[in-house]
């Protein structure tokens, strides 16, 4: 689990090219100048996006929502765009019965129209970047770099699953980037009630914590396996290891970089692991730049995302320190 604690430009960008699109798609052409509507954002998606020909790409006008809900999202961009879920909870409570009668009417717009064939396609790259994390914000086990410049570096998570919670499908705190195996083991996961009671219980990348859990193991001599443990302290700890599945996720790594930094503390030397962390500190390294060049990690928290395993090693290591 690792936390984003600069994402001011990815919000900016998103918030300024989704509100290009609700604009161009709520409102017909003719009453655009109504609005007094003039998109200031570079190169946007929505607004300024090319052709084939050179010439600007026309967005249509959405002309299957009913009224109501049209003029529902009109007048709440900012609770669908940007709200964290303190305040998303008050605005989903009132409007239930309205969101709920036209569910159907959400999805084709907000999940398929706006979500899928825009914000992934057109901005998912561009949103990533800006973000500028390099491993899965939930596993922090793989990298999410681009591969190639027509596919995003990670995908998209939906904190909130959006098959249950359309209306939050483009919201800015309800995507998260993570690895294609995170995404795929987490799915829709729980019922809607589920969610709706508990999402509060999980920690949440975009808002950090101090205390949360940590990695911890155990080791049989006798069978010669590990297991790998947590220790916990807190609900969040408990939901946030079940709904991300992070013991079956990382148990699957336990005889590989589990057992080579408990090698490397065991079977080499009893003080090997100190000796060689001291001798980099000798020699004008940090600590945090000691265990990068060794382990290939940081135990600067803030770096977690950029390397994998950061989390993981940096705790275990901390363990392993403690034997004598």
């Amino acid at each position: 689990m690792i936390f984003i604690e600069h994402f001011e430009h990815a919000k900016n960008y998103h918030q300024k090219v989704l509100n290009c699109w609700f604009i161009h798609k709520l409102y017909k052409k003719s009453d655009l100048k109504k609005v007094e509507y003039e998109c200031d954002l570079l190169n946007c998606e929505c607004c300024k996006e090319i052709n084939e020909h050179g010439a600007y790409k026309e967005r249509k006008y959405y002309e299957y929502l009913n009224e109501p809900i049209r003029e529902f999202l009109k007048e709440n961009l900012e609770n669908i765009f940007t709200n964290d879920f303190s305040k998303l909870k008050e605005f989903y409570q009132s409007n239930i019965l309205l969101i709920s009668r036209n569910e159907n009417e959400l999805k084709k717009f907000i999940i398929e129209s706006t979500y899928t064939d825009f914000f992934q396609k057109k901005c998912g790259r561009k949103f990533l970047n800006l973000l500028n994390i390099n491993t899965c914000l939930s596993c922090n086990i793989n990298y999410t770099l681009e591969v190639t410049k027509s596919h995003s570096r990670a995908q998209l998570d939906h904190f909130l699953p959006k098959t249950h919670f359309p209306i939050l499908g483009v919201n800015f705190y309800n995507l998260i980037p993570v690895c294609a195996r995170c995404n795929h083991l987490k799915g829709s996961g729980k019922s809607k009630k589920w969610w709706f009671t508990n999402y509060n219980k999980i920690y949440h990348p975009y808002f950090k914590e101090e205390e949360i859990f940590k990695f911890n193991f155990s080791f049989s001599k006798t069978k010669n396996e590990f297991e790998i443990e947590f220790i916990k302290s807190s609900i969040k700890d408990f939901k946030t290891i079940e709904v991300n599945r992070l013991h079956d996720i990382y148990s699957a790594h336990r005889d590989f970089e589990l057992r080579d930094l408990y090698n490397l503390r065991i079977k080499y030397n009893e003080n090997y692991l100190d000796q060689v962390l001291s001798f980099f500190e000798k020699n004008g390294l940090t600590r945090s730049e000691c265990y990068e060049m060794i382990f290939g990690i940081s135990v600067d928290e803030k770096k977690y995302s950029k390397r994998p395993f950061s989390k993981f090693k940096s705790d275990i290591i901390e363990e392993l320190l403690k034997i004598k």
